[in-house]
């Protein structure tokens, strides 16, 4: 195993005052700056997966002009991977694909090709790190595009020397960001998404919550909870317990929480207006008149709050709102 030179050395103390500065896409950047440097690469690829079982807890991508096309594509093929289960067994090997390998011209492999192919996708050197005191790993996946650039055995070297390094500043960034994060709660940040709610920094307590089975196989929220959460609508998450909000941030990234859940989660910002104002004794014409809506559009909320909260008068309702006014 090859060990990083000086110059390597002295880049790694730049990118370890940058863990502690900047935000999380823009140091994935500067990651992907330096190891561009030391293993010439056209494309990349960080994934935070479990240790046991490949997953999509987030992301970040070097080089794909549509990401999220590339992700939708690798779901439809990911079952015939069999390179990226033996990164976890065992981790700290850097392994190596071809698209024009042997083994992938077997007819079964024929749409994982396709999807290679289609993304230009020509030859692969890949490593898991085990992230330290947490169960999950980072892999790192380093593309060439041209038939006759074949990775050499001393860069999957390489590789295993400078994943490790990575890793361990990846850590340090993202405890950094989450404790540089806006506490405007008592819950914890527990997660970073970007404005198309791809996810750009999990934390364990995340993925316990979002995913108690099987890891995702791409790092976008499900639509429809990436909707409800930028609408301020809490959503709720499988145990039945928990549930999920986000707060947005700067550069149009958004904070993601995990909280005691309730059915009151489940309303929207305006429903959580009506229902609060008239369970503190308004109106409804009053509230028409505070919120600039028109009484039946009021009495309209109002009766969804009631079939959402399941209840079927204000004394019910009051007891379903407790504790919502401090949010």
């Amino acid at each position: 195993m090859t060990h990083p030179d000086t110059v390597t050395l002295a880049g790694l103390g730049q990118l370890s005052a940058q863990a502690l500065t900047l935000g999380t896409e823009a140091f994935a950047q500067a990651m992907w700056d330096w190891l561009r440097s030391q293993i010439r690469h056209d494309r990349a690829a960080l994934v935070t997966s479990g240790p046991a079982e490949p997953g999509y807890f987030d992301a970040h991508f070097l080089g794909f002009p549509d990401t999220a096309a590339t992700l939708a594509s690798w779901e439809s093929v990911a079952h015939l991977d069999d390179v990226t289960p033996r990164l976890l067994s065992p981790p700290l090997q850097a392994r190596r694909q071809d698209r024009r390998m042997p083994d992938l011209f077997d007819e079964k492999y024929r749409p994982l090709r396709e999807h290679l192919e289609r993304h230009g996708i020509e030859h692969v050197i890949a490593i898991a790190v085990p992230v330290v005191g947490e169960p999950r790993v980072m892999m790192f996946f380093l593309i060439r595009s041209t038939p006759e650039d074949r990775y050499a055995d001393a860069e999957l070297q390489q590789l295993e020397s400078l994943a490790p390094l990575a890793c361990n500043l990846f850590t340090i960034q993202r405890a950094a960001m989450l404790w540089r994060a806006p506490m405007r709660s008592a819950e914890p940040a527990v997660a970073i998404a970007n404005a198309q709610g791809q996810l750009l920094q999990t934390s364990s307590a995340f993925m316990r919550a979002m995913w108690p089975d099987a890891p995702p196989q791409t790092n976008y929220l499900p639509p429809d909870c990436w909707q409800a959460l930028r609408a301020g609508r809490f959503w709720p998450l499988p145990d039945g317990r928990h549930q999920l909000s986000a707060l947005a941030i700067e550069a149009d990234n958004w904070l993601l929480r995990v909280s005691t859940g309730s059915r009151a989660a489940l309303l929207s910002r305006r429903e959580r207006d009506i229902a609060l104002r008239f369970a503190e004794g308004a109106s409804y014409t009053r509230i028409a008149d505070e919120t600039g809506l028109a009484p039946a559009t009021v009495r309209n909320h109002l009766r969804n709050v009631y079939l959402k909260l399941e209840v079927s008068h204000r004394a019910g309702l009051i007891a379903a709102l407790d504790g919502l006014r401090q949010t």
